[in-house]
């Protein structure tokens, strides 16, 4: 397995290994009414929000208008 990709693997693990404790205490904390309410929103709403940005770039990176040179009758 390349380096690159083992990095990657271990980036995305520890993100989700602190975002899983984050739900953990935000429950254990007392959930709507507890101290984590507005962290646990923010950081849900961010991942929503960035993973909507990035398909929606993808997606456009991936157009053929995009990816083909324009002609000068465009």
């Amino acid at each position: 397995m390349d380096h690159h990709t083992l990095a990657a693997v271990s980036i995305t693990r520890t993100f989700l290994d602190v975002l899983g404790s984050l739900y953990l205490a935000y429950d254990l904390l007392g959930g709507q009414h507890g101290p984590l309410r507005l962290l646990t929103r923010a950081v849900t709403y961010s991942i929503v929000s960035e993973s909507a940005t990035v398909s929606a770039l993808v997606s456009s990176l991936a157009s053929p208008r995009v990816l083909r040179p324009a002609s000068p009758l465009d």
